[in-house]
């Protein structure tokens, strides 16, 4: 053994790091308060030793700067889809959580396998405002909801109408026609102004209650076995 060095041991296991519970503000200027643990590795030795002073104290403070850096660049909860949230997009923002302590302590020789938040809220002075703030955005959306469903079916009704006024149009091409009748009734509930079709149920016995109903325009309708009446028009 050479009297005049001096060996180090440095681990290469694999280690875990907590940091703190930490009150920081939001990018919307929030208090929050946030904490994380950190799986992290020595796989240089030598800037272990010679890069920095201690390794582990240069990880741990390199590590809560990078936590409060990620809350403060980022807002709770996000009011718009394409915005990243802590709350809501957790594995986007761990992603990015660890790219920026890994680029911290790489001059330190530490490679970081992984890292998660372990606590994530609201700061308890704004813990009950932001939640009635939160309950009051959960209404406003389910009443949207209830609005968006009534104009769907109020759609659905308009395009049931127009296809059914369709049928009207082509049922024939005239409503003295049974089909285009019946179409008529249920598309408004009378009959047209002009026309109506009927059938009756004996083909040539027709009983008429006077002969002034025969001159006002009742015909018989061979090809269809039909009695057509045509309403006569203001005179």
């Amino acid at each position: 053994m050479n009297p005049f060095t001096h060996r180090i041991k440095v681990s290469t296991r694999i280690r875990n790091h907590e940091t703190a519970q930490a009150k920081v503000t939001d990018a919307d200027g929030n208090p929050i308060e946030i904490a994380a643990v950190v799986v992290w590795q020595v796989h240089d030795t030598a800037k272990a030793i010679y890069s920095v002073d201690e390794y582990t104290k240069f990880v741990a403070i390199q590590t809560e700067t990078a936590v409060r850096h990620a809350a403060s660049s980022y807002p709770y909860t996000s009011h718009r889809e394409v915005e990243l949230s802590l709350r809501d997009n957790a594995e986007e923002i761990t992603a990015c959580l660890s790219a920026e302590i890994a680029n911290r302590v790489a001059p330190a020789g530490v490679q970081i396998i992984q890292s998660r938040l372990t606590r994530l809220s609201y700061a308890p002075e704004i813990a009950q405002a932001m939640l009635r703030q939160q309950q009051a955005t959960a209404v406003v959306g389910a009443r949207q909801k209830i609005v968006e469903g009534a104009a769907g079916m109020v759609q659905a009704a308009l395009q049931r109408r127009l296809e059914e006024q369709s049928v009207v149009a082509h049922a024939s091409g005239r409503a003295d026609h049974p089909a285009g009748a019946a179409a008529f009734r249920s598309v408004w509930g009378r009959d047209d102004a002009r026309t109506a079709a009927m059938r009756v149920p004996t083909p040539r016995v027709i009983r008429l209650r006077s002969a002034a109903t025969v001159a006002r325009g009742l015909r018989w309708s061979e090809g269809t076995g039909s009695v057509c009446y045509r309403r006569p028009g203001p005179r």
